[in-house]
């Protein structure tokens, strides 16, 4: 019998929850399932999730038990991102959501966050011993990570995300060049400092994952804009959103329905690390957070397998 396998991320925009199996390092993905629950977006002003959103989280994590009720646990891993990390009832609500799922969950650094991003980037790129920067632009939070191989040299995580930096510069929906402005210069306030740690001179070849980097070539993409993010790509995206005026406006064939209100945000904090970190084009690594999990749920098991034989 193949063993099978699901990665949990509760992530400050969507829950994900995927599960397949490997054939040899190659998973095969049998069920995906993303809920939008928006946890970064249902903080209170005290800083506590509140009670709707909780609602909803549990509603989502429901369904996610259904699918790994009959799964080995150690075949199972649930993570929490920066939502979780900063929500000062967080452990009120794993209590909860542990019952829900009927699965531990944890909540992890930023650092961890990161080192796992890059894992499963580094397990679903071409093996290459050039240095890489992978780039994760999730709901309340960005990591940067450095790597070699499938190890990092450095990883960090800072506290911006395409729905905190959404609510703060266009939480009215209302979109201009003004406001992109200045929650560009915003996001480089925190990432010009970083240039001595993740710029343009440490690394051979820059990588994005998942979330509004996605989001941002597909984007690109249906608009015959280019196939990577470029700077240019981005000098169409500002100035089609500007010139939109209004998150409902954002009519656009490769723009998904539940990205629509937060992509300015994300938009923001990826044209700051383009100029913060020396880019000039990114690509897409079809790597994340959960194929992180899932490659080192994979080893894991095999570890213990060989022991018990």
């Amino acid at each position: 019998m193949t063993e099978r396998f699901a990665a949990i991320d509760l992530g400050s925009n969507s829950f994900r929850l995927e599960a397949g199996h490997f054939s040899g390092r190659r998973f095969i993905s049998e069920k995906y399932i993303k809920e939008t629950v928006r946890l970064a977006g249902g903080l209170t002003a005290e800083g506590a999730l509140s009670k709707k959103i909780q609602e909803k989280a549990l509603i989502a994590l429901y369904g996610f038990s259904m699918v790994i009720k009959r799964m080995d646990p150690d075949c199972v891993k649930a993570v929490g991102t920066q939502a979780l990390r900063c929500a000062t009832n967080a452990a009120d609500f794993i209590g909860q959501a542990e019952k829900v799922l009927g699965h531990p969950i944890e909540i992890i650094s930023g650092q961890e966050e990161g080192r796992l991003v890059f894992k499963g980037c580094a397990c679903t790129l071409p093996p290459s011993s050039e240095t890489r920067l992978v780039i994760d632009i999730g709901g309340a939070s960005t990591e940067l990570v450095l790597g070699r191989g499938d190890k990092v040299l450095r990883s960090d995580s800072f506290p911006l995300g395409s729905v905190n930096m959404s609510a703060r510069f266009f939480g009215d929906g209302l979109l201009s060049e003004e406001r992109f402005c200045q929650a560009m210069a915003c996001a480089r306030r925190i990432f010009d400092p970083e240039a001595v740690r993740f710029g343009r001179p440490l690394w051979d070849q820059a990588y994005g994952s998942a979330g509004t980097i996605g989001a941002v070539e597909l984007l690109a993409r249906s608009e015959n804009w280019g196939s990577a993010i470029s700077e240019e790509v981005l000098a169409h995206a500002l100035r089609a959103f500007s010139e939109a005026g209004c998150v409902a406006r954002l009519n656009f064939r490769g723009l998904k329905p539940d990205r629509r209100d937060i992509i300015p945000g994300g938009l923001a904090i990826l044209c700051a690390l383009f100029k913060s970190l020396g880019l000039q084009r990114l690509e897409t690594a079809a790597g994340s957070l959960r194929y992180g999990l899932l490659f080192e749920l994979l080893e894991n098991w095999q570890s213990m397998h060989k022991q018990n034989v």
